[in-house]
């Protein structure tokens, strides 16, 4: 099911929240409406918290359907949020994880400006093959392309050589495409998983064509 949302007036869905096939992290500043379409178009947990004391969930933390990558200045509290969930910490000076991985069940592509030490860490902690990349020459993947276990949409000036390697290191193919009436940075505008998404209410009927064939919801 693809639904659309803004959140405190914006569009930018994927900078508040993110989601996986098991659970959705939202901050608490969404209403019980607002929630209740989040939860019911992805089919999955909500998770309401803070991350680092902000609201930008999305831009902090990457999640697949057992772990959480999570900013450094995450708060002892916030991670006590995720229950079982596994929570990983980046500590690294690119920390806004959201921004900076790109993640499914199968596996990370992340920065290339992140360290060697945080890549091995996180392959050891996930049990995933990581790789570094950019989607369109950018370095935060994970504002340039939306991904489920089912499909992915980039940022629709991805060059040939990084769709290729996307597509082979998660067997998926990759579509391109823009949300929000026309913003490339698809990861921002919108969260999704393999059941549904949600999208900025500004998105066209047009993109959000393309969004459910690229992910696979049609």
């Amino acid at each position: 099911m693809l639904k659309t949302l803004e959140i405190r007036g914006s569009g930018y869905v994927g900078v508040y929240c993110c989601a996986s096939d098991k659970f959705c992290v939202v901050p608490p500043i969404l209403h019980e409406s607002e929630i209740e379409i989040i939860s019911k178009s992805l089919s999955t947990e909500i998770i309401e918290t803070t991350i680092a004391g902000t609201v930008i969930n999305g831009t902090l933390c990457a999640i697949n359907s057992t772990s959480a990558i999570v900013t450094n200045f995450i708060e002892d509290d916030e991670i006590k949020s995720f229950g079982d969930i596994n929570v990983i910490v980046l500590e690294d000076r690119h920390n806004t994880a959201g921004n900076n991985i790109l993640m499914n069940d199968r596996a990370v592509y992340i920065n290339p400006e992140i360290g060697n030490d945080t890549i091995k860490m996180i392959e050891k902690e996930l049990g995933l093959d990581v790789q570094k990349g950019t989607i369109a020459g950018l370095k935060n993947v994970g504002s340039a392309a939306i991904i489920t276990n089912r499909g992915i949409l980039c940022h629709p000036h991805v060059r040939e050589d990084e769709k290729k390697t996307l597509e082979d290191l998660f067997n998926l193919k990759v579509y391109i495409g823009t949300v929000n009436y026309g913003s490339s940075l698809v990861g921002a505008c919108a969260i999704a998983n393999s059941r549904g998404a949600i999208v900025g209410s500004r998105t066209t009927g047009i993109e959000m064509h393309r969004i459910e064939e690229a992910l696979n919801l049609i």
